[in-house]
């Protein structure tokens, strides 16, 4: 199974609710898609958002980075010699990680295609199922609190509280959050201004902020 074509596409899905962060607003998922096409007609998918105020990462950069950087270097690449084209994926070019990211999972699941298997038995997993947390949006107070029990209510265990904006404000905003809660400041804290404010917050001991 080798790689013959890199292709491009678009996926947008508007959101029930926006995804606020200190950074920004998102009110739709709006991800590349990539498509590795095969000698053997298998394609792989793979695929990643533009988070530009994060990554540095936009929609036209992860097609440029994959079109005239990555994509040269596997064409004809075996799948099954996935380290090796990994290995050529990262060495590919610089930073850029969205655009690596969605080719490797486009490569990844032509691996699990090309052994008929689930990739994560291929990659060494047991059971079919994982554990996952729900984020928790940037918001008043309240309204967090409010999202943070209908959360629990769903049956989630694990809640990702969005911080970020007012240091004061986001230890009453954890404070009063679930027990397995977690910050996430998302750049919105400075080392100098987190270490301090760590001390007040016992969640936050394993963090060793420096301050």
């Amino acid at each position: 199974m080798k790689i013959t074509e890199i292709r491009f596409g678009m996926l947008r899905v508007p959101l029930k609710t926006p995804f606020k962060t200190a950074l920004r607003t998102v009110e739709q998922v709006e991800d590349v898609v990539v498509m590795v096409h095969t000698d053997s007609g298998h394609v792989g998918y793979g695929s990643a958002p533009a988070t530009a105020v994060i990554t540095g990462d936009t929609h036209g950069s992860i097609v440029e980075a994959v079109r005239h950087y990555i994509a040269p270097r596997l064409l004809g690449e075996e799948i099954a010699n996935l380290n090796r084209v990994t290995h050529l994926v990262q060495g590919a070019l610089e930073k850029n990680t969205s655009a690596k990211a969605a080719v490797e999972i486009a490569v990844h699941d032509l691996w699990g295609q090309l052994y008929g298997a689930p990739l994560y038995q291929l990659l060494g997993g047991g059971e079919p199922a994982i554990t996952t947390d729900i984020t928790i949006s940037v918001d008043y107070i309240d309204k967090m609190v409010a999202d943070s029990l209908a959360a629990v209510e769903r049956g989630f265990e694990s809640l990702k509280i969005k911080v970020g904006k007012d240091i004061g404000v986001d230890i009453e905003r954890t404070g009063r959050s679930m027990p397995r809660s977690r910050a996430a400041p998302c750049c919105g804290w400075t080392p100098t201004r987190a270490g301090p404010r760590n001390r007040q917050c016992l969640r936050c001991r394993r963090w060793r902020t420096p301050g």
